[in-house]
C-alpha cells in the first residue's frame, strides 16, 4: 500500500485526509518515483473543493509538481534514467493519481533530472510553473525584437515568463507594485509599469500602437485586451476566451498540453542549474500542506531551504510553491517564498475569493477577506450576517476576528473581494492596517478616498469573478443586499 493525502468529499483544507492506496502499476515508458517534495497550487484547491459528480465518494489526490528519486523503471523507457536518479516531474492529477503520494508512476517524458546544486524542494517548484511559462511563450510565438507585456510579473509564472522572454530577445513590459519593481527588473523586464486595473491604458501611453502579445498571469482578463495591438495575441491561464470581438487573438493555455514535453522540461532544468532561471522556494509550514510535508519528509534528500529563524522575502503558501490555502484554519500559518518583501497578492486574493464563494454557498453574502504578512497568513473569513444573524459580521470583520487580538498590524495587508463599507474601513484605520487590496468596487464603490486620506495604501482591481459573484447575489437577494450595505 502507498500513503497519500487526498479527499473524498469537497471542502477546504480540513477535508484533506490520509489514505492507504494500492500502488499504481507501472507500464512501458513509465517510471516510479519515491516522492520527497510536492507543491501546492491553485489547481489543487479546485480538485479538493469541486469534485466531479461521477467522483462522489472516491479518493481524489491533488498535486501537480513533485521531486524525488526514481525507484523503478518500466520497460521501454527511452529517457536516460537509472534507479536512484534524483528527479523532478509534472503530474496531471486524475482520481487517486496525484502528487500528494509517497509513490507515483509517471510517463518518463514528464520527468527530468534535478540539476546539481538544487534541493528537492527547489526543484519541485520548476515543472508546472516553468512549463506554463514555456507554453505561454510558444503560444505567443513572437519573433526576437517583438514586445510582450506580462501581468502578474512578480509571481512565479510571470517571473519565469519575463526571464525566458528576455532570453528569447523580446522586449518585456511588466506590471509591478512599487515594492516589487526592483525584483521584476532583476528578472529582466525592460519596462515596469504600476500594477492595477489601468495597466492596459498605461501600456498604450508607452506603446500607442499596442504591444505584440501579452501573458495575463494576473487573470485580469478583459481589462488587459486593450493593451494589445490589432491582430496581436493574449495568452490566458484560467480559460478566458476573450470578449468575442476578434480584434485580438485570445489563446487560453493549459499546462497539461506540455505534460510530456521532455525537451522543454530538460531545458528548464538546465537553465535552473546554470542560474539563468530563478528558482524560488521556501520551507514547509504548518497547516494544509503540513499533512503532505509529514508524509514526504522522510524521503527528502536535503533539508528545506529556510529554517524557522531565517527571514524570507516573498510569502507563498504550500510545501514548496504556488499554493492557495482555504478557509479560516490558516491562523498563524507560516508561508514562505523567495522574492519581494510582501505577501503574494494573487495567492492571497484567491483565498479571499474562496471565502466569498463559501459564504455564497451557505446562502450568505459573498464577501471574503484575508489578512497576511510577508511570513504568515494571519486570518481569513467571509460575511456571516445571515449565518450568525449578526449585522456586523462582514467579511473583513470576520477575517480580523479569525486573526485574533494583535498588538500591532504593521506590515500586514488586508485582501477583500469587495470595497469595504464605512464600518470595515473604520476598523482598517483604527487598527492602522497599512495596505488594502480590493478585488472590485463595481458592485459597491465604498469610499477608497477615505482610506487613502488616512494613509492606507489601497490597490483596486477589477476582478471579473468577484463582480460576477456579487452581481448574481444582488440579483437573487436584493432585500438582503439592501439590509446589509446596499441601502446604506
Amino acid at each position: 500500500m502507498v500513503q497519500a493525502i487526498g479527499v473524498t468529499q469537497p471542502g477546504g483544507p480540513d477535508a484533506l485526509g490520509e489514505f492507504d492506496l494500492v500502488a499504481e502499476p507501472i507500464g512501458p515508458g513509465q517510471v516510479r518515483i519515491g516522492v520527497s517534495s510536492a507543491t501546492v497550487n491553485p489547481a489543487d484547491a479546485m480538485i479538493r473543493s469541486r469534485p466531479r459528480q461521477d467522483e462522489a465518494g472516491a479518493v481524489r489526490v491533488p498535486g501537480m509538481e513533485v521531486a524525488g528519486v526514481i525507484i523503478e523503471l518500466g520497460p521501454a523507457v527511452e529517457r536516460p534514467f537509472t534507479i536512484g536518479d534524483a528527479v523532478m516531474a509534472i503530474v496531471v492529477p486524475s482520481g487517486a493519481h496525484g502528487g500528494y503520494r509517497a509513490d507515483l508512476v509517471l510517463p518518463a517524458c514528464s520527468v527530468a533530472k534535478i540539476p546539481a546544486g538544487l534541493s528537492d524542494v527547489q526543484a519541485a517548484t520548476i515543472p508546472m510553473n516553468g512549463l506554463t511559462a514555456r507554453l505561454a511563450l510558444d503560444t505567443l510565438a513572437l519573433p526576437a525584437g517583438a514586445t510582450v507585456a506580462v501581468t502578474g510579473a512578480a509571481g512565479t509564472v510571470g517571473g519565469y515568463v519575463v526571464q525566458l522572454a528576455k532570453q528569447a530577445g523580446l522586449v518585456v513590459v511588466a506590471d509591478a507594485a512599487q515594492r516589487d519593481e526592483t525584483f521584476v527588473r532583476e528578472c529582466g523586464a525592460d519596462e515596469v509599469l504600476p500594477r492595477g486595473d489601468d495597466f492596459a491604458a498605461m501600456v498604450r501611453r508607452h506603446h500607442p500602437g499596442g504591444v505584440d502579445g501579452l501573458l495575463d498571469a494576473a487573470v485580469l482578463e478583459a481589462a488587459v485586451l486593450p493593451a494589445v495591438r490589432d491582430g496581436g495575441t493574449v495568452v490566458t491561464v484560467r480559460g478566458y476566451q476573450g470578449d468575442g470581438t476578434g480584434r485580438v487573438r485570445v489563446a487560453p493555455i493549459f499546462v497539461r498540453d506540455y505534460a510530456e514535453a521532455a525537451a522543454e522540461l530538460d531545458r528548464l532544468a538546465e537553465l535552473a542549474g546554470e542560474g539563468r532561471l530563478t528558482v524560488r522556494a521556501r520551507r514547509p509550514h504548518t497547516g494544509t500542506s503540513a499533512k503532505v510535508t509529514e508524509l514526504l519528509a522522510p524521503r527528502r534528500r536535503s533539508p528545506p531551504l529556510f529554517s524557522r529563524d531565517q527571514p524570507c522575502r516573498r510569502p507563498w503558501t504550500g510545501m514548496t510553491t504556488s499554493s492557495r490555502p482555504g478557509p479560516s484554519t490558516f491562523a498563524g500559518r507560516t508561508v514562505m517564498k523567495e522574492g519581494p518583501p510582501w505577501p503574494d497578492d494573487d495567492a492571497m486574493m484567491q483565498i479571499a475569493i474562496e471565502q466569498a464563494r463559501t459564504g455564497f454557498g451557505q446562502g450568505g453574502i459573498p464577501v471574503g477577506a484575508v489578512l497576511a504578512t510577508p511570513t504568515a497568513l494571519l486570518g481569513a473569513g467571509h460575511n456571516e450576517r445571515v449565518q450568525r444573524g449578526d449585522p456586523t459580521a462582514h467579511g473583513e470583520m470576520a477575517c480580523l476576528r479569525d486573526a485574533g487580538s494583535r498588538s500591532s498590524y504593521a506590515g500586514t495587508t488586508l485582501y477583500t473581494t469587495l470595497s469595504p463599507c464605512p464600518m470595515c474601513s473604520g476598523a482598517i484605520i483604527l487598527f492602522q492596517i497599512p495596505r488594502v487590496v480590493i478585488a472590485e468596487r463595481v458592485t459597491y464603490a465604498g469610499d477608497v478616498g477615505f482610506l487613502r486620506g488616512h494613509g492606507v495604501d489601497v490597490e483596486v482591481r477589477a476582478d471579473e469573478r468577484c463582480i460576477a459573484l456579487m452581481s448574481e447575489f444582488q440579483r437573487r437577494s436584493p432585500q438582503l443586499w439592501s439590509d446589509d450595505i446596499g441601502g446604506r
